[in-house]
């Protein structure tokens, strides 16, 4: 009995039906097909095993699929809703800057801004998206247009990310030298004011320039946004 339900599931082969290949083109995706398509092999199978095809297309697509994709996607909401690691729809600041360990509070929007597009940029770099310099040579990678151009966008990314984690520090240390300077000579019991003022046009100038720093690497991050995929 099992055998014969069995049988009546299972669709004949495209040589079994009498095509040479077991690879059929699609009208669906190409009205201008030549030769052989699965429509025509859908055909053949309707005609002459009417009741496999009704098991395997009919009742199978508009009766079973429907039923399989609701308890799938229910299930799947339950375990984006649930699971930690199948939260993608919420991006965790706390995890997005290495160097400024953050856990609660008011972000300002600039701040969030940037967070979030470095903290999808680790998302991604976390994944190990296919690097073609683990299994080519850069001599082949660069003859072939795809693979070097999976490759700049991959070194791209890895470049920005060192700068968001590790570069940035010592840019932070000089931005807090600079304050500290002239916070100094504010604090001296006859500060000089034209000192003073030398000081934190100085610092002011480093922190515009740290600013414009920050807006390239972002520019940079968002040049390369379509291909970061794994």
């Amino acid at each position: 009995m099992f055998k014969f339900i069995k049988r009546l599931f299972r669709l004949p082969s495209t040589k079994e039906m009498g095509f040479d290949c077991n690879y059929l083109g699609s009208r669906m995706f190409n009205p201008f097909q030549e030769g052989p398509t699965w429509e025509d092999y859908e055909a053949l199978v309707a005609k002459k095993f009417p009741v496999r095809y009704f098991l395997n297309y009919t009742f199978k697509y508009n009766v079973i699929a429907p039923i399989k994709r609701r308890v799938g996607d229910a299930w799947y909401w339950l375990k984006c809703k649930t699971l930690p690691s199948y939260k993608f729809h919420i991006l965790d600041l706390r995890k997005a800057d290495p160097l400024h360990p953050y856990s609660h509070g008011y972000r300002d929007p600039s701040d969030m801004l940037m967070n979030a597009c470095f903290l999808v940029l680790k998302k991604y770099l976390d994944e190990e998206p296919a690097d073609p310099s683990t299994w080519e040579t850069r001599e082949e990678i660069e003859s072939d247009p795809i693979l070097s151009y999976q490759q700049r966008n991959i070194d791209e990314a890895k470049a920005i990310w060192k700068w968001w984690s590790e570069d940035r520090k010592e840019e932070e240390r000089k931005e807090e030298e600079l304050a500290d300077i002239a916070a100094g000579i504010r604090c001296q019991e006859l500060p000089d004011k034209e000192a003073y003022y030398e000081a934190m046009k100085v610092y002011s100038d480093y922190r515009l320039e740290l600013e414009k720093r920050q807006d390239e690497k972002l520019l940079r991050l968002v040049k390369i946004r379509n291909s970061l995929w794994t």
